[in-house]
């Protein structure tokens, strides 16, 4: 389990159960899965035996913490109901959080697509950082040109790129095999021959046949997620990267980027949209069209675009009658 150790008592056995299982259906945050799971651990320890439990023990894993995002906390309260629910189904009596503890979180958020210059710039920022020997960090130049290309170029989500072993690179570096996906959906990703040749030499450079693609140094097991995130946030500063509210863009955006902008090219060649959605969709590894939609985002070419198109209808549609 990771740097996550679940605290001795009656209920340690029923909490790694439920990781396990929790892990087995695909649920891919783990590290919000492991440290919320952590609390209930300490939380219930002082439980006598395995009886069942009341409110109590757990009520204070549902309140906020601090600032944090109202996303944050709903998941938290998702991942507490759900072991609630799994302890009963083992026939332990225990409180069932109720739906009203958890909040909706509002996803009013607009993902930042990077333009051209964005690009260049944040490749400029990758390729530039600075050698670390002896560190930590030592290798993590080499690493993030590569993880940074793979996720613009590619569209997989982080956790995919993350899961990555070097078996799941072809001989040629030109396909990658995803097997550890969102929904358990696995895939074949064809790669452009830029960045075949780019991760073929990064795997060849890594002097071994097995393990994972992207493997720590430091720890030996793959980067952490948020360890990543707080990376590319610097790639970002040192690009001078900002979306139009003045923050950072997010590493997800990188995906959003990479699915909008394929869809341009698609078009762009003369596709038809309900030919372009479902090769979009199973590229990334959407079980369902609904999900790449939300991917799809009014670039500034295609915005220019539909105005010019817009105004062609000037002499068809009718004007109002007042």
């Amino acid at each position: 389990m990771g740097s996550y150790v679940l605290a001795d008592g009656p209920y340690r056995h029923h909490i790694e159960l439920f990781v396990e299982f929790k892990v087995a259906r695909g649920y891919k945050n783990r590290d919000a899965l492991m440290r919320t799971c952590q609390k209930a651990s300490v939380a219930l320890a002082g439980e006598s035996d395995e009886s069942g439990f009341g409110e109590a023990p757990l009520r204070p894993l549902l309140d906020r913490n601090g600032e944090e995002s109202d996303s944050t906390r709903a998941q938290r309260v998702s991942i507490v109901r759900q072991l609630c629910a799994f302890l009963a189904a083992f026939g332990i009596p225990c409180w069932q959080v109720p739906t009203r503890y958890l909040p909706k979180p509002i996803r009013n958020f607009n993902p930042y697509i990077l333009s051209d210059a964005d690009i260049a710039a944040v490749l400029a920022a990758a390729d530039g950082l600075p050698t670390m020997e002896r560190h930590r960090a030592s290798g993590y130049e080499r690493v993030y040109p590569v993880l940074v290309r793979l996720l613009l170029s590619s569209g997989l989500r982080l956790g995919e790129a993350l899961a990555l072993e070097m078996g799941d690179l072809s001989a040629d570096a030109s396909v990658l095999r995803v097997r550890k996906s969102k929904n358990g959906v696995s895939r074949f990703v064809p790669l452009g021959d830029a960045m075949a040749s780019r991760i073929g030499s990064y795997a060849a450079g890594l002097g071994r046949e097995s393990g994972l693609l992207f493997m720590s140094p430091y720890t030996g097991r793959s980067y952490t997620q948020p360890g990543i995130r707080h990376m590319v946030g610097k790639i970002y500063d040192e690009a001078g990267v900002r979306t139009p509210a003045g923050t950072r863009p997010r590493v997800h955006d990188m995906r959003h980027t990479f699915c909008t902008r394929s869809l341009d090219k698609m078009l762009a060649s003369g596709m038809s949209v309900y030919e372009a959605v479902p090769v979009l969709a199973a590229y990334v590894g959407h079980v369902n069209y609904v999900d790449t939609e939300k991917y799809i985002h009014l670039t500034r070419a295609s915005h220019d675009a539909f105005v010019t198109a817009e105004s062609a209808l000037g002499a068809i549609v009718p004007r109002v009658v007042t």
